[in-house]
């Protein structure tokens, strides 16, 4: 069954680029999380790179204790030595002994720095975490992991969307299945990209326009809103099993949960005809790394 897992990025951070309510103070970031709590949501994601996301978690969960599961990420390693190190201090701002999901946040520290993996296993005998995973970007990373690391790790992040068919088009994501991997997928608005205006997709260099306009023209068709479109299209991914989404409001967030648990209204003959369309779609659209600030 799919689980919905709320990002917390935005209660950090100034994230993505449609974000016209700035970070959250910590009333209102609470106020997010009251309403995730009451709502069955049951996994938060964050990140120590997500500027104070891990201390407002901890601050919230110390008036509510074993409240939410906690995915959160290892930093850029400059020194194996220092990933003990990085749990703790993750364990101390979010105020917690244990860490359910800890996942190497670069995918290049994973194969750069050998030992890394090693390390988080041993962390893991210690149960400082529980599971061990990596948050990647590109298909050949996640190939790598399929062949080298599968043994190791039990989580993989993921960005997928409508536009996002690569891993679709190479049919990767049901080997992980077959494998035992866990699939989170984040970026299923594509940092808002989808609600932006025209003036900001040009803003930021992207010839987009014309892939988002038949997304649009879909939701038009099926007279349902957007949200909703690029909501079910994650949803509809059997090999997907966990659904990333942020939010800056409280309402942004029970819109969320809504369109989650309405019926979906795709079948696999539409998303056929919309891998179709994006089959070889640039890099540049689909990947924000890549985006002109």
């Amino acid at each position: 069954m799919k689980e919905l897992v709320l990002g917390t990025a935005q209660l950090g951070l100034n994230y993505g680029i449609n974000n016209n309510c700035g970070k959250p103070n910590e009333r209102e970031a609470f106020d997010i999380l009251d309403y995730a709590l009451n709502n069955n949501l049951k996994i938060l994601d964050t990140a120590g790179a997500y500027g104070d996301s891990e201390q407002i978690i901890g601050k919230y969960l110390s008036n509510h204790k074993n409240a939410f599961r906690i995915a959160t990420k290892l930093p850029k390693i400059k020194d194996e030595g220092d990933i003990e190190k990085h749990i703790e201090q993750s364990l101390n701002n979010l105020g917690i002994s244990t860490i359910d999901y800890y996942l190497v946040h670069s995918f290049n520290d994973a194969i750069e720095h050998k030992e890394t993996i090693n390390i988080l296993d041993k962390c893991k005998k210690n149960g400082m975490i529980k599971k061990i995973g990596i948050s990647i970007y590109e298909i050949d990373e996640l190939e790598y992991i399929l062949e080298n690391l599968f043994e190791d790790i039990s989580i993989v992040q993921i960005p997928f969307n409508i536009l996002d068919n690569r891993w679709i088009e190479r049919g990767i994501l049901k080997k992980c299945k077959e494998k035992g991997l866990s699939i989170f997928c984040r970026s299923i608005y594509l940092q808002g990209l989808f609600f932006a205006d025209d003036a900001k997709i040009n803003n930021i260099h992207l010839d987009g326009t014309k892939y988002i306009n038949y997304i649009k023209k879909i939701a038009y068709e099926r007279n349902v809103d957007l949200k909703k479109l690029l909501m079910d299209y994650a949803k509809i991914q059997d090999d997907i099993e966990y659904l990333l989404i942020g939010c800056e409001t409280v309402e942004q967030l029970k819109e969320n949960i809504e369109e989650f648990e309405k019926n979906t209204i795709l079948s696999q003959e539409d998303v056929k005809e919309i891998v179709k369309f994006t089959y070889n779609i640039p890099n540049k659209i689909i990947d924000p790394r890549l985006w002109s600030k």
